[in-house]
């Protein structure tokens, strides 16, 4: 697996165990978030590594969600998004239930975790806070990252039946087990963690 993040030429493994992976390169330490032990393996859903300490010469911005900045770079955990401007990036991530459900936006473009959501508009996108799976901007509607439209038939007919319901339950008020933790480089950067820097959707009937 391409970890983009790492410097590989320094990256070991400072800890391996049943229950934690733990590694450590030049710039950072980590969290190692999938790993085998023996013939147990560990399964990450959203990245492979997180970022838990920086003492590197590199410039360096927690953005929350596991979100970074790297010298102008941005990564979700070990992948760069390659088309993100560092400059405009945004993270917009919601947490409901215990869970946090990673998404960012640029001037551009609009991320779930990695995943770069097809023709999303970031002017306009907004994610069901009750329902954080989906999502939509002025003229799509998004489950995990994955415009609708693109699904087969009968899958995209189910997604918009769910997406429709949660769209109505938001609005009416039905679920308020909610809170958001919108953040930019500028303004927020997680605890426990040094930097160092060199320098409404009316009608979803119309959604498709």
């Amino acid at each position: 697996r391409n970890l983009e993040i790492v410097d590989a030429s320094t990256f070991h493994l400072t800890e391996l165990t049943s229950m934690k992976c733990s590694a450590i390169d030049k710039n950072f330490e980590y969290n190692v978030r999938q790993f085998t032990y023996g013939c147990m393996h560990k399964q990450a859903v959203d990245g492979v590594l997180e970022i838990t300490n920086f003492h590197g010469q590199c410039e360096f911005n927690d953005l929350g969600s596991r979100y970074y900045s790297v010298d102008g770079k941005v990564y979700f955990s070990e992948k760069r998004l390659y088309e993100a401007d560092a400059d405009t990036f945004e993270v917009i991530s919601v947490q409901y239930n215990r869970h946090t459900y990673r998404y960012a936006k640029d001037s551009r473009s609009v991320y779930f975790m990695a995943r770069k959501l097809k023709n999303a508009d970031p002017k306009t996108f907004q994610i069901i806070p009750t329902s954080p799976y989906y999502s939509f901007d002025r003229e799509r509607r998004y489950s995990q990252g994955n415009n609708i439209a693109d699904f087969g038939p009968s899958f995209a007919r189910s997604e918009n039946e769910k997406f429709e319901e949660a769209f109505v339950k938001w609005k009416s008020g039905a679920e308020t087990n909610l809170t958001s933790e919108t953040c930019t480089s500028s303004r927020k950067r997680r605890s426990g963690l040094s930097g160092r820097r060199a320098n409404g959707l009316e009608d979803s009937s119309r959604l498709g």
